[in-house]
């Protein structure tokens, strides 16, 4: 049964006249009788009883309006509600990063420009990038990764930021006094690092395998303690330059030394993966693009709604 044909019945029983009934579908009288004609030899009986030029209902035809009534506005909403659904998953993405501190800024004025945008974020370990971005029953949309050195953009992935590499060190420590160094003048040194498994450990062990020695990781511990046990005398550490920055903000009360790395892979590429077989939320690709032109702009771009404004505040800070 066409349902276009229960639609032409509820809108001649509402109108009471084929041509006016026809008028409102946008189609033409002709059609519109043998479309009616069509459902009552489908139904097996007449709906309607014709009186001069004008129509009703018959008892039959009265009974089977009020099924067709429920029919089609259960469909309508049906309709309205999987509009509904699309229109949510439409406004919504899920974010995976193995360290939020490398997007939180990005992230936070992303939601300023795009309020009405639902992100569902949360931390993973390095080597579960793969399995998240390959979960056929969900998974992350985008995952914010970190390398040492280069990447390069490839399908599923674009670099987003390229972050210098400083050796921190105490204040009482030898190297205090230097401005810059290689790592390989580093490997009679201890070092303090995150745990096994996190993305800044694994940079900090490639980055010295790549100057010829295994790091010596004397003390682990997580990113909030790491400056506080370079201060200590614990060991000497990487860091970003976002780090350094935050540190040397504390001025006179920093009890911290940075120095610059001569290397030339010294640095941490920050990208966005995702999988190119899979198609990515509108959500999704918004922030791909927002996060991509970021750092370009130095903060909020300006084509982000309200970003003109947001940029300017920013550059008043």
């Amino acid at each position: 049964m066409d349902i276009m044909h229960l639609r032409y019945f509820q809108a001649a029983a509402k109108t009471q006249k084929f041509t006016q009934a026809a008028e409102q579908m946008h189609i033409s009288q002709p059609a519109f009788s043998a479309s009616l004609s069509k459902l009552e030899k489908e139904l097996g009986v007449h709906l309607f009883d014709r009186i001069g030029r004008r129509i009703q209902l018959n008892e039959y035809g009265k009974i089977y309006i009020r099924y067709v009534d429920q029919a089609l506005a259960a469909l309508d909403e049906g309709g309205q509600k999987l509009a509904e659904a699309t229109t949510e998953k439409k406004r919504r993405f899920s974010l995976g990063t193995v360290s939020m501190r490398m997007i939180q800024e990005v992230l936070s004025d992303f939601q300023i420009a795009y309020p009405n945008i639902i992100v569902r974020r949360y931390e993973i370990m390095p080597k579960d990038v793969y399995s998240e971005l390959n979960d056929s029953g969900g998974g992350s949309d985008i995952i914010v990764t970190a390398s040492p050195g280069e990447l390069e953009n490839a399908p599923g992935c674009r670099v987003i930021k390229r972050e210098p590499l400083f050796v921190a060190v105490s204040k009482r420590h030898p190297l205090a006094g230097r401005e810059e160094i290689f790592l390989s003048e580093l490997k009679e040194e201890s070092f303090i690092s995150l745990p096994e498994g996190y993305s800044f450990r694994n940079i900090t062990e490639d980055l010295c395998h790549a100057a010829s020695f295994d790091v010596d990781i004397l003390h682990e511990c997580f990113h909030c303690q790491l400056l506080n046990c370079v201060s200590d005398e614990i060991g000497i550490s990487l860091v970003t330059e976002g780090t350094m920055k935050q540190e040397r903000m504390r001025g006179a009360n920093s009890s911290i030394a940075f120095l610059r790395l001569k290397d030339d892979n010294a640095f941490r590429s920050v990208a966005l993966q995702w999988n190119p077989n899979r198609e990515l939320p509108e959500a999704a690709r918004l922030f791909l693009d927002f996060a991509s032109s970021y750092f370009c702009w130095g903060g909020m771009p300006p084509e982000a709604d309200g970003g003109e404004k947001e940029q300017t505040k920013r550059s008043d800070k």
